[in-house]
């Protein structure tokens, strides 16, 4: 009786994988192209193009800052070593700055989406992403955020 349960149950799991798709031929066959383009080095080839990719678009930021911070925008970052974004301290109005930056299409967080208890928030950080955009479309977005300073500093 309990091997016939446990039959039962082995069969169960199996039309379960079966119908997951584990097994199938189609994962195979991509599991050895997969394997053979490593193999190959085509994954190493792939990190240090991608490497080299995001390393010039964080060094685009960092000079566009540079310009902004030349014309008298008091702000200040810490060049990460790692990761795919930066913190910039822009002494004040953060939350400001976003919702300025998301009416005029422009996508920037401010430090208050990343704090557990938000009304911790200082207002003066925001997080600039850079991996997923081309150069000119950092520039216009920064060219828009900068803008806010600009009339603020008019006002």
């Amino acid at each position: 009786m309990e091997k016939m349960k446990i039959r039962k149950k082995i069969r169960k799991i199996r039309k379960r994988k079966k119908s997951l798709g584990f097994g199938r031929t189609e994962n195979n066959k991509k599991v050895q192209i997969d394997g053979r383009w490593m193999a190959d080095g085509g994954f190493e080839r792939h990190i240090r193009r991608m490497t080299k990719l995001y390393q010039q678009r964080r060094d685009h930021l960092v000079e566009l800052l540079e310009d902004y911070k030349k014309q008298g925008i008091p702000i200040a970052y810490h060049l990460p070593a790692g990761g795919m974004a930066l913190w910039l301290d822009i002494k004040h109005h953060a939350q400001e700055l976003e919702a300025y930056c998301l009416s005029n299409d422009v996508y920037l967080l401010s430090e208050t989406h990343f704090w557990l208890e938000p009304e911790q928030s200082e207002n003066r950080y925001i997080r600039i992403g850079f991996a997923g955009l081309s150069s000119e479309k950092l520039t216009e977005g920064l060219a828009i955020a900068f803008d806010y300073f600009l009339k603020l500093q008019k006002q």
